[in-house]
């Protein structure tokens, strides 16, 4: 998922690093846009015909769409030819080197979201042919939420995805956990310290 996962576990199962690793596993498979096998990549080269998802990726996918319908398209999993557009059809790293992001103009239809059709009972969506997804605004935040799920009732952990961390449980001394608030001009320093319990951030 282009970043670092950290696992801070406070008791709890021994297998606890072992379930939060598969579940990252198992949802960079599904959802990626940038591993060609992935089963979100099958889905976007579905070109308009039904596509009968996984519950994986059909929970993500109705997590997405909800959020767009929540903030009448602010979020919109369809803007993927626009972050192409921009130079995001790489690699982090490769973003980072000299040119790789881009300045570019593009048009997509607006509230492209909306024409994505679902069928729960079945798992079954189509969209139109010209529409693609990218779950990359809501799979890091997705998965951690799954991977403390996987720790079990009583979790006393923290799953951070680069940014993207839900504290489980009362923390190693029983006062919460304890998340720093970066200052985006000195890193290295916390514009606060909040103590999180069962939470997200």
């Amino acid at each position: 998922m282009g970043g670092v996962v950290e696992v801070h576990i406070a008791g709890g199962r021994r297998d606890a690093h072992e379930r939060v690793r598969a579940t990252f596993e198992e949802h960079e498979a599904a959802l990626s846009r940038f591993r060609a096998e992935s089963e979100l990549c099958a889905f976007n080269a579905s070109r308009g015909q039904p596509f009968v998802a996984s519950r994986l990726l059909m929970g993500a996918l109705v997590a997405a769409l909800d959020w767009s319908a929540r903030t009448d398209g602010v979020f919109d999993p369809t803007i993927i030819d626009a972050l192409e557009a921009l130079g995001y059809d790489r690699t982090f790293d490769d973003l980072a080197t000299p040119g790789g992001a881009r300045r570019a103009s593009f048009a997509r239809p607006a509230g492209s979201w909306r024409a994505i059709a679902r069928d729960a009972a079945t798992r079954t969506v189509r969209m139109p042919a010209n529409v693609r997804v990218d779950l990359g605004g809501i799979g890091k935040g997705y998965t951690v939420d799954a991977a403390v799920r996987a720790l079990g009732r009583g979790a006393n952990a923290i799953v951070n995805a680069s940014g993207d961390l839900f504290a489980a449980g009362p923390g190693p001394e029983g006062d919460g956990w304890h998340v720093g608030v970066a200052d985006p001009y000195a890193p290295e320093r916390d514009l606060a310290v909040i103590a999180v319990r069962d939470r997200g951030v």
